[in-house]
């Protein structure tokens, strides 16, 4: 029984079962766990994006499962998921029930890490519209907005960019990204939500660091309290 970490939040970890289209949560230390079964889906049918997350709300004090769903459209053989219509599926821990919320933006393939900031789960889009780029769900409320990006982040700028996930570096939300196939950056929104707070923390030129390069970068994982980034690259962990 093949099992995806979709996440932890303060201890718990949350594990995906495909087969069994199943969540459990696990707390590693107590040796205990709870199973969420996903409810079948409407028509027309959604396709599961292999895209979840596991946060806790702090105004309400409750755990929450969100997944991402596409339509799919069948015509004969062939199979149709337009990344246009998405939607969430959100679960409260000690529920019965998965709420739908339609027309959401489309997550970009391992554009996040350790996205969950101040009770928001944050993610990139595929938009091309640089304002469109960052987008957050409120745990609480259940409603999603677009975040600023940095000022620099013209759409000439972003045509540039081959590469880009956001997460978390010092409590502060970070976009890092690869600039023209050679630069990585990681750049901090000091003050949450406002444009003008965006800083550069640090760069790396790729091909000269330790031989890493585009090819072999994958995404990030992990900022470390020590100010090391894990990475996985080439199917290995590089710090």
């Amino acid at each position: 029984r093949e099992a995806v970490i979709v996440g932890s939040c303060n201890g718990l970890l949350c594990l995906y079962y495909a087969l069994q289209n199943a969540y459990v949560i696990l707390n590693p230390i107590l040796g205990e766990y709870v199973v969420s079964g996903c409810l079948p889906s409407s028509t027309p049918a959604y396709t599961y994006m292999n895209h979840s997350g596991f946060g806790f709300c702090p105004g309400t004090r409750q755990y929450k499962i969100v997944r991402f769903m596409c339509v799919t459209y069948v015509v004969g053989s062939l199979v149709f998921t337009p990344e246009t219509e998405v939607m969430v599926e959100i679960h409260t821990l000690g529920s019965t029930s998965w709420r739908k919320i339609y027309n959401v933006p489309c997550p970009k393939i391992q554009g996040s890490f350790d996205p969950l900031l101040n009770g928001c789960f944050h993610w990139i889009t595929t938009s091309c519209n640089p304002s469109d780029l960052i987008c957050s769900l409120d745990l609480e409320k259940e409603c999603f907005k677009h975040l600023p990006t940095p000022r620099h982040f013209s759409q000439s700028y972003v045509n540039k960019i081959s590469w880009i996930t956001v997460g978390i570096l010092g409590g502060c939300l970070c976009l890092c990204y690869v600039y023209e196939d050679n630069l990585f950056e990681a750049w901090v929104m000091k003050d949450y939500g406002v444009k003008e707070s965006w800083t550069k923390d640090f760069s790396i030129t790729i091909n000269f660091y330790s031989g890493l390069r585009l090819e072999h970068l994958n995404r990030p994982i992990k900022f470390l309290n020590n100010g090391d980034l894990w990475l996985v690259s080439d199917n290995s962990v590089v710090s």
